[in-house]
């Protein structure tokens, strides 16, 4: 055969060739435009908002956010007890909070308020101090000099102590003497204790027995973060975006910042001022943020829209978006309200003037804080409450709205599930070298009488490590007596789509915890509990991820209300009631 050729095959190579006609890319091969176009976080398109087609123009008002009211259809159980008292957002303060049903922390601020030492330099120079102290006191004495000396606790720093070893660290000179077990040593030096690294010189606070250096300046007096009387605060704002006048970007931030006790009103305001910006400024710049305000700014400029800026709602007089408070839990009480009903507005898209784009990723919610929870959502003129009910034999007939690859049955487990899903994808050998096997994931709920958890698993090992926040790990270390809870598998998803299907399961087990609605998942598990106990369980989910919704989320939230607990609910405007007549109203 002619290595050269032939006229009609050269032709063949200039022609471009059809996609059809063209060879199929073996497995794991990428082609060359495959994995390079962009993909948005918050710009997406939705053939609903024109997004990403229509222009803002300049000039343009953004619309106020309002409730667009659908039609629907009258209940079916229109003399069901929670139609008729429309059941609504319970804030559960009837009994004390259990132990267990925390919110996520933020902040991780304890090192930050502790007045301890962060390490151990302060112990090994308090020490030092004290043995140098006694051995020069012993040499005054003319007594031997000992190699150790051990220091009582309780063992108190005096004026005298002080000028003894002041005074001979003054006479060993500006090198000063090394402090065991450092990499410093401690000196005389204009006046001042201080220690002397290869980088740096810090004074020592000089408060009579404090021997700290955390936060000290060089002052006449220098003193540590604890003796300037250095206190922590906490702030929740809310920001937009000034430059996008087509939809409402929300996001909610919330930071410790400090201030000196004798401050003044203005400084505090300031110095919290400034901490907001730095978590706007940083926000989104590492991967593991969970606020994606530079992202966000990436993607307009992409877009050829203005350069976003971050302005502060203030609210109003009665309402100040900007909130101080003395304790962290406080403040994420108003920031996890807040950051869910935002989420809940999100929802309601379509029937809403204008679209949300919430910058927040990670929605926590207000596990302790309903109350607050229902005043955001009052304020807002929102309501959650049961529009309908349906009968249990009638809600397990329902198909889920979930696209399962597998449906639970009665006995299965997530090892079971798992397992069952590779032996389904096996076949003879030949078959198996030519398969790529489709990773899955199980959805399941964890529930008893007393807490409900929705989550999704890719192996049998979850909830098996005691050292992470993990809530049930932190319900099981606290439970007391109460009876052990249960893993119920619900079906099988695709790995792709686990985190999006385990976040509508979220919020139905938190719609469910709100309403406070009894045990529907397994209450035959549970026929022995004490005669006339009734128990509503805690949605113990601490987070769910707002970029898994989407205009449809609500309609099939609802139907997973409607199949696990047999109510029909209703988010939405308020309603006004009169004479038996109910009007929805929308915002002024």
């Amino acid at each position: 055969m002619s290595a050269t050729p032939t006229s009609s095959s050269s032709k063949r190579k200039e022609t471009p060739i059809s996609s059809k006609g063209s060879a199929k890319k073996k497995k794991g091969e990428k082609s060359e435009t495959e994995g390079t176009e962009k993909k948005f976080r918050y710009l997406v398109p939705d053939s609903d908002d024109n997004s990403g087609g229509e222009e803002e123009k300049e000039g343009q008002v953004r619309p106020e956010w309002k409730i667009v009211p659908a039609p629907r259809d009258p209940p079916t159980r229109p003399n069901s007890k929670y139609v008729q008292t429309r059941k609504e957002i319970q804030v559960r303060a009837d009994k004390p909070t259990p132990p267990w049903w925390k919110m996520a922390k933020v902040l991780k601020t304890e090192k930050k308020q502790s007045t301890q030492p962060k390490d151990q330099s302060d112990n090994k120079l308090r020490a030092f101090f004290f043995k140098l102290n006694e051995e020069l006191k012993k040499k005054d004495e003319e007594e031997e000099k000992v190699d150790e000396m051990e220091v009582e606790e309780n063992s108190e720093w005096t004026d005298d102590m002080r000028k003894r070893v002041v005074g001979y660290l003054e006479k060993v000179g500006m090198d000063g003497l090394p402090v065991p077990e450092t990499n410093y040593n401690v000196a005389y030096k204009s006046g001042l204790l201080m220690i002397i690294s290869k980088t740096t010189t810090i004074p020592v606070c000089y408060q009579l027995g404090c021997f700290s250096t955390h936060g000290a300046r060089v002052t006449k007096f220098p003193k540590c973060l604890k003796h300037k009387g250095e206190k922590t605060g906490f702030v929740v704002g809310e920001f937009t975006d000034g430059e996008n006048n087509r939809h409402n970007v929300i996001f909610h931030v919330i930071t410790s910042f400090t201030f000196d006790e004798d401050d003044e009103e203005e400084v505090k305001e300031s110095n919290a001022t400034t901490s907001l910006k730095k978590v706007i400024a940083y926000s989104g710049a590492k991967s593991t943020s969970e606020n994606g305000w530079q992202t966000y700014c990436q993607e307009r400029i992409l877009k050829g829209k203005p350069k976003p800026e971050a302005v502060e709602i203030e609210g109003t007089r009665t309402n100040r978006r900007r909130r101080y408070f003395d304790e962290e839990d406080d403040a994420m009480k108003i920031y996890c309200s807040r950051q869910t009903v935002t989420l809940l507005k999100m929802l309601l898209w379509p029937n809403t003037t204008t679209k949300i784009i919430c910058i927040n990723e990670m929605i926590n919610f207000p596990n302790g804080a309903y109350k607050e929870f229902k005043e955001e959502m009052d304020l807002w003129k929102m309501e959650l409450r049961v529009y309908d009910t349906l009968k249990m034999e009638d809600a397990n007939k329902m198909i889920s709205p979930v696209p399962y690859l597998k449906v639970a049955k009665s006995g299965d487990t997530i090892g079971s599930m798992l397992k069952s899903e590779k032996k389904k994808k096996g076949g003879d050998e030949e078959d198996d070298k030519m398969k790529t096997e489709e990773k899955v994931a199980v959805l399941y709920w964890v529930s008893n009488p007393y807490i409900l958890y929705a989550g999704q698993a890719i192996s049998v090992s979850v909830h098996s490590n005691p050292s992470t926040s993990d809530p049930l790990i932190c319900y099981k270390q606290q439970m007391g007596g109460d009876p052990t809870y249960k893993i119920i598998p619900i079906g099988t998803v695709k790995d792709d789509d686990k985190h999006k299907w385990e976040a509508h399961h979220q919020i139905a087990a938190f719609f469910a915890s709100v309403l406070k609605m009894q045990n529907c998942i397994n209450p035959d598990d549970y026929t022995l509990l004490p005669q006339n106990s009734t128990t509503y369980p805690y949605g113990i989910n601490k987070q769910t991820s707002s970029k898994h919704f989407d205009k449809k989320s609500l309609g099939i939230i609802n139907e997973l209300m409607k199949k696990y607990f047999c109510i029909d609910v209703y988010l939405g405007a308020k309603a006004l009631v009169e004479s038996g007549e109910s009007e929805l109203f929308l915002f002024n």
